[in-house]
């Protein structure tokens, strides 16, 4: 090793420790508020982002914001409220705070009269904005007499509703039904249902099929039947835990769905009802738990063509995968498919990796690979740094790990050492009449558990040439979410 190369590994040894070291342990003290000096609209779009985003976020808490900006000063309060887009989510989450009490059939009206404050207060404060609505573990059980306020409440906004989430009982959708609610502005509907039953006679949920605007659809734990909608306008579905005949049929009736998750289940019996679909809006596909089912039974990708595909991706495998069910699903249906992602629960193999290099995966320009084992790190980069017709349109490459020195330190060495022998796979390829082959622009490895275990300091010589590569124009973050060690 060269003087100045062991003074680069020196540098690069010291910007680790630093930066392991300067991570913050506590807040510091603050002496100044230099917020008061930023332009409203950048304090707004501050504000914006503090809005609880999930559906098991509650916004209505008094911690959480968007009322406890309203408690910070007067300034703060006064654009809260003029700021309409601030109360655009309404989420709702146990709004008494008041799991395994009870309370007398008073004690009840009074709550669902305060809530019904709360929701009056938030519409009007959204003005004209719509408002996505969750309602989750309210007590639906209470007394007519009592929860007739809240109920009042959500009838008075519903024309301003944009979203609603239930996540709730059979019996809860059954007496929302019946409150005949007009949503001419609903985009996106969520049921997320349990203890729900197929002849179940009070989910008929007719009022949703009246929706002109209704776009997506995320369904589980209910009977698909029990929901008139007009399937034909959707071009979003995730649907939860329906066998793979009710997916297909399912996908069969949303002709217009370009983007989809769908967690079906394949079992030996339902095979005979499958019946193969040509799906041709299809752009972005999410499988859940669609392998393993059941030992020997295929996954629902073998029953597919779907010429738009562009996204793939695979979720919460618990086997191996063959990289040949994608292969040939791309082969028939004749897409061009670009991005590409595994994400098992635990550290699984891909097989069949030589794929990559067959003309059908040649478009894909991000992999994404979570766990993923060392045989298969060592497949792909030495794949990909032997042959300029391995994955040659590839931009973007990402793994995530667990913190485990070994395995880290394995997929940097081979990494570093494929991307810089792929160099000199695209600069022959440019120099020659051969098909054009891209360089990689970004790399990036995230850990996600236990990274204070990783031995960085131990791996730099292998991530110096990372540290080269990142001269040479390449994005490279390996590291937590928000921290990279190169």
């Amino acid at each position: 090793m060269t003087m100045a190369r062991e003074t680069e590994l020196r540098d690069l040894k010291a910007t680790i420790r630093n930066k392991l070291s300067s991570e913050p342990t506590s807040l510091p003290e603050i002496h100044s508020f230099p917020i008061q000096s930023l332009p409203l609209e950048i304090i707004t779009e501050i504000f914006l982002l503090c809005i609880p985003e999930y559906d098991w976020d509650n916004s209505i808490a008094p911690s959480s914001a968007p009322l406890l900006l309203l408690r910070v000063c007067r300034a703060w309060r006064q654009l809260a409220l003029s700021t309409p887009k601030l109360w655009r989510i309404f989420h709702v989450q146990d709004p008494f705070d008041a799991i395994g009490q009870a309370f007398t059939p008073v004690e009840e009206q009074e709550k669902f009269e305060q809530l019904a404050g709360v929701m009056d207060a938030w519409f009007e404060r959204a003005g004209g904005c719509s408002v996505q609505v969750t309602l989750t573990d309210v007590d639906w059980q209470t007394g007519p007499q009592a929860i007739a306020p809240f109920y009042q409440s959500l009838q008075r906004n519903s024309a301003q509703i944009g979203g609603l989430s239930l996540l709730s009982t059979p019996t809860a959708l059954g007496e929302i039904s019946r409150l005949k609610l007009t949503l001419p502005r609903l985009e996106r509907l969520k049921f997320s249902v349990a203890g729900s039953d197929e002849d179940d006679p009070e989910l008929e949920l007719g009022q949703f099929f009246q929706c002109p605007h209704l776009r997506s659809l995320h369904i589980s734990g209910i009977p698909i039947s029990s929901v008139p909608l007009n399937l034909p306008q959707l071009t979003e579905l995730r649907s939860y835990s329906y066998s793979a005949s009710q997916t297909i049929e399912f996908l069969r009736r949303a002709p217009a769905v370009s983007r989809a998750i769908l967690n079906s289940k394949m079992f030996a019996e339902d095979q005979a009802g499958i019946s193969d679909l040509v799906h041709l809006a299809m752009h972005d596909l999410t499988l859940v738990d669609d392998i393993g089912s059941e030992p020997d039974v295929p996954s629902l990708l073998c029953s597919l063509t779907l010429p738009s595909l562009h996204i793939l991706k695979i979720w919460s495998l618990s086997i191996d995968f063959d990289l040949k069910l994608v292969e040939r699903l791309v082969q028939r249906s004749r897409c061009t498919l670009q991005q590409l992602e595994f994400h098992p629960h635990v550290a699984t193999s891909l097989d069949s990796m030589e794929c990559f290099r067959a003309p059908y995966l040649s478009s894909i320009t991000l992999l994404d690979i979570s766990f993923p084992t060392a045989e298969t790190i060592a497949n792909l980069f030495e794949g990909y740094g032997s042959d300029a017709a391995y994955l040659p349109q590839l931009e973007e490459l990402r793994f995530m790990y667990e913190g485990k020195t070994e395995l880290i330190q394995h997929a940097v060495r081979s990494g570093a050492l494929a991307l810089l022998k792929r160099e000199g796979l695209v600069s022959v390829a440019a120099s020659s009449a051969a098909s054009a082959v891209k360089q990689l622009r970004v790399f990036k490895l995230v850990i996600c558990k236990d990274f204070e275990k990783v031995d960085f300091e131990g791996m730099a010589g292998d991530l110096l040439h990372f540290l080269d590569l990142r001269k040479r124009g390449v994005s490279v973050h390996i590291g937590k979410l928000y921290l990279s060690v190169v």
